[in-house]
């Protein structure tokens, strides 16, 4: 090796992991030297960024400017403005006018232009009808959170540019599917559906008897009532199939001939395994498919007897569900306006109705769900910036009812007069989006509770003006026999607007009795 060539491996060793210098082979590194001017100062050039932002501290990333930052919050100002409009708007309605708002009709069920919100375990959809099945218009849906998902539907810009979108959000606490033993599954009623209640030979009922099963065409599986078809949906069988539309046949069990069997065929009922038997004699059973497979009819005769231990899974019959929709209009220069905010709460479960003869107090929790509007005010006490969104919060509930007499022979009551059939409670813990902590907001309700209605209303006091709530109650409120004690409502669902010194919002909540 030359004097030179050492010289220049010493320079490299010594400077290896402080700079890369020219003249020495490899150890560089992946990183490249920042970009530098014409005058080669060292200088760095700052990277390329879209209009309305500028290179960072570092020059790898771009951020907004000033001016784009304060831009921003200007236009979320006015937006927010028009969503606090809306809020008191929605506040000041005699009756609530709920998912859809204005544009949704009123009067006839089905009618064009209904919006219907339709829950099942992972699905959760809303659909606007059309005048006919193929005009139909479903939300786009997305998953928010557990429970908890959000839909829309952006129309087409008019011949101003102006492009109007609703927003929904929809809050559930429906459960999954319970896979429950074959003769105890009951439908929304309340009734079992697939009890062993039915023999092959028509005789009395012994469930000790093995002969006893389940006898799919004690519904009448022929084809001719309406009811079949949800039936018929729960049949499956590999047997049952056919390319076209045909008209399957399954021998009968004839008396007459020893060597004859009935036809059994393996398959499910509404997801339980078992067997399918044509037990009507020496008549043969038939299937019925139509050109898509569908089965469309079963003869008499068909009799299915689940497996030892088999299951139907039973979906949730018993969910609240609640949330808001709203309307905006976002201009050709992308200014939003809000034009409509809606809020609504449901259950499966039927209403209460009449809990005059409830007595006691419940108290019940559950969670809130709605629009916000939250603002940054100055020392002179005005609005300097705001921002808007959904929020969710803590419900807490207490309902009280009917008086409880001290004794059988005292009945001055043990309950104030003054609590008698009232519900009043907290909603707390306000989490607003886009907020990494939210304001201390607190609303408290107060209220009264019809009891011919089973429903309750009152003020809503978050520190600003007074806003309201409504609520209903759900659940029976009859004795079960052969208890004589009527039970207090399964939950309460309503809807609350509420104001406070920064802010306002509009929402929904759900809360089951603890």
């Amino acid at each position: 090796m030359s004097t030179l060539s050492k010289k220049l491996v010493a320079i490299c060793l010594a400077t290896a992991f402080s700079m890369v210098m020219y003249g020495c082979g490899g150890g560089g590194g992946s990183s490249s030297p920042a970009p530098m001017d014409d005058d080669d100062d060292m200088t760095m050039t700052p990277i390329e960024c879209p209009d309305g932002q500028e290179p960072n501290a570092s020059n790898d990333a771009c951020v907004k400017t000033a001016e784009t930052l304060a831009a921003e919050a200007v236009a979320a100002t006015k937006a927010a403005a028009t969503k606090t409009t809306e809020i008191k708007a929605e506040a000041d309605q005699m009756t609530d006018a709920g998912l859809g708002g204005s544009d949704a009709p009123t009067t006839t069920e089905g009618a064009e232009g209904e919006y219907t919100l339709a829950i099942k375990h992972g699905e959760t959809s809303i659909t606007v009808e059309g005048a006919t099945d193929a005009a139909d218009v479903k939300f786009m849906q997305t998953d928010v959170s557990a429970g908890t998902t959000r839909h829309t539907r952006t129309m087409d810009a008019d011949t101003d540019g102006n492009v109007v979108e609703e927003v929904a959000m929809v809050y559930t606490d429906i459960e999954a599917p319970k896979a429950t033993a074959f003769a105890m599954v009951r439908n929304a009623a309340g009734e079992l559906t697939q009890a062993l209640d039915v023999r092959k030979d028509g005789g009395t009922v012994s469930n000790d008897d093995p002969a006893d099963s389940r006898d799919v065409s004690a519904a009448a599986l022929d084809g001719s009532a309406t009811a079949d078809a949800a039936i018929l949906a729960l049949v499956m069988s590999s047997e049952f199939t056919s390319n076209t539309a045909a008209v399957l046949t399954f021998g009968g069990d004839d008396p007459a001939d020893e060597d004859d069997a009935a036809a059994e065929v393996g398959g499910t009922y509404n997801g339980a395994m078992g067997t399918y038997t044509c037990a009507g004699g020496a008549t043969d059973c038939t299937v019925t498919l139509d050109a898509m497979g569908k089965i469309t009819a079963m003869s008499d005769g068909w009799i299915f007897t689940p497996d030892e231990g088999a299951t139907s899974d039973v979906p949730d019959y018993e969910y609240l569900h609640y949330g808001f929709w709203l309307k905006r209009t976002t201009d050709k220069d992308g200014a939003v306006t809000y034009n409509e905010v809606e809020t609504f709460a449901g259950s499966s479960v039927a209403a209460s109705g009449d809990t005059s003869t409830v007595t006691g107090s419940a108290t019940y929790s559950g969670d809130a769900l709605g629009v916000y509007v939250h603002q940054v005010r100055n020392p002179a006490g005005n609005i300097d910036s705001a921002t808007s969104g959904h929020f969710t919060a803590d419900v807490m509930l207490t309902a009280t009812f009917g008086q409880v007499p001290v004794s059988d022979t005292d009945s001055t009551g043990t309950i104030a007069p003054n609590l008698l059939n009232t519900l009043s409670g907290t909603i707390n813990n306000f989490d607003l989006s886009g907020h990494d902590e939210g304001p201390s907001w607190s609303v408290a309700l107060q209220g009264d509770i019809t009891e011919s209605a089973g429903t309750a209303s009152g003020t809503a006091k978050g520190g600003g003006d007074d806003g309201d709530y409504s609520a209903t109650f759900h659940g029976s409120v009859a004795p079960v026999a052969p208890s004589t004690v009527v039970p207090k409502p399964h939950s309460v669902i309503g809807e609350f607007n509420a104001f406070f010194s920064n802010g306002s919002v509009a929402g929904a909540f759900g809360a089951r009795k603890d």
